[in-house]
């Protein structure tokens, strides 16, 4: 089930946590990822390999997952350079927001003998401009894809977190929420 929450204090009342307990590294994310547009409005995908990272044969937003202390916008920046094999000016280049565009939070059940349920900060997804076709060299067995938000949208081969993070970007909502 999918929830689109609009308003941040929502998600914090939602933790019942307030600034003063927030641990830094609670409120960062697992990965990282970028939203990449290029001027005819086409998003950059990538299509993972059948075999190797999660989820397989399946298109996602360029990224990965954040390294131990690592700051969130170095993330996304290192991991286009792993990914698309680009140089740091040319990812300067692509002028990436310095703030997430969505925030992706899964809410799972904790314990069945407490009602409240544990919402983690899963991903954050930053927005730029998506590099010239000339420049990309994608990792063995993935594929970059150029999809506009109509055709993305229709694919069934989005995964299903992107396909949620991707609707909240489209519909300008800063953070969206999975309920499993």
């Amino acid at each position: 089930m999918l929830a689109v929450v609009t308003d941040p204090t929502q998600w914090l009342d939602a933790c019942e946590a307030s600034a003063s307990n927030l641990r830094t590294s609670s409120m960062l994310p697992r990965f990282c990822c970028a939203i990449l547009i290029d001027p005819q409005g086409r998003l950059l995908m990538e299509l993972r390999p059948p075999s190797g990272g999660a989820p397989p044969r399946r298109l996602t937003c360029f990224g990965g997952s954040r390294e131990p202390a690592e700051p969130p916008l170095f993330a996304v920046r290192r991991e286009l350079r792993e990914e698309l094999a680009l140089t740091e000016a040319q990812v300067e280049a692509l002028g990436l927001t310095t703030d997430p565009v969505v925030k992706l939070s899964v809410e799972r059940p904790r314990r069945p003998d407490k009602p409240r349920r544990l919402i983690k900060l899963t991903a954050w997804f930053y927005a730029g401009r998506a590099p010239d076709p000339e420049l990309i060299r994608t990792e063995p067995g993935h594929e970059a894809v150029w999809l506009s938000w109509d055709e993305l949208r229709e694919d069934p081969r989005l995964a299903a977190w992107h396909r949620v993070v991707l609707t909240g970007w489209h519909d300008r909502a800063p953070l969206v929420t999975i309920h499993e």
